[in-house]
């Protein structure tokens, strides 16, 4: 049980903070947002959903779009997870509210959702070939988990379910194939001592613990 009376514009200031200031891992928090945007209406205060909508038109989804001379984008673009999670969060922005104008490009919803649904495609075309670069991660496997779980349960677009169910099953495969005892062990693209000290603390730990009970 808990009081949804407690989240409110301001309980969530750090993360309207961080969002507007273009901060690392912004794209990760945005991501979250979708689910309670999806789920809150007729929960939550309806000034949190407005909250949430107006930091998803401001946002800034791709390195090459227009950057304001006094502004500093700190977010990171190029890896393998923050790609298909930037596009994600795009997409269901875009999906959300078509109408809207978006303050970076000028452009609407709906536009962004089509070149971000090409952009969620290929990344996915692009694991099929060519596999992970980031492989058997046991911190970033989770982020490509996360958002393609997030637009397979958000989206209604059969080709994006589909292909993105397809994705979902690719990884967790991938960590299915490679668990010995509960650890996620093998080489890997990129990980973190907190990872590596103890398989209890992998960032995959959970899910293969939900989903393998090894």
């Amino acid at each position: 049980v808990w009081d949804p009376s407690l989240v409110t514009v301001d309980s969530l200031s750090d993360t309207w903070q961080m969002l507007d200031d273009w901060k690392d891992t912004g794209d990760f928090r945005v991501m979250y947002l979708h689910w309670v945007l999806a789920l809150g209406d007729g929960v939550l205060d309806p000034a949190v959903l407005a909250a949430i909508e107006q930091r998803l038109v401001d946002f800034r989804y791709r390195w090459d779009d227009p950057l304001p001379t006094d502004r500093i984008d700190h977010k990171w673009f190029w890896s393998e997870n923050h790609i298909v999670i930037l596009a994600v969060d795009e997409y269901l922005a875009g999906m959300a509210l078509p109408d809207r104008v978006f303050t970076v490009t000028g452009l609407t919803g709906a536009q962004h959702a089509e070149r971000a649904r090409a952009a969620i495609l290929d990344w996915i075309h692009e694991r099929a070939l060519f596999g992970f670069s980031e492989w058997h991660s046991n911190v970033y496997m989770l982020k490509n988990i996360t958002p393609l779980v997030t637009l397979v349960e958000l989206c209604d677009d059969e080709e994006l379910i589909r292909m993105g169910t397809a994705a979902v099953d690719l990884c967790l495969a991938d960590v299915a194939l490679h668990l010995q005892k509960g650890a996620y062990g093998a080489t890997r693209g990129r990980t973190y001592k907190k990872d590596n000290m103890s398989s209890l603390d992998e960032a995959t730990f959970g899910t293969a613990k939900l989903l393998f009970d090894d």
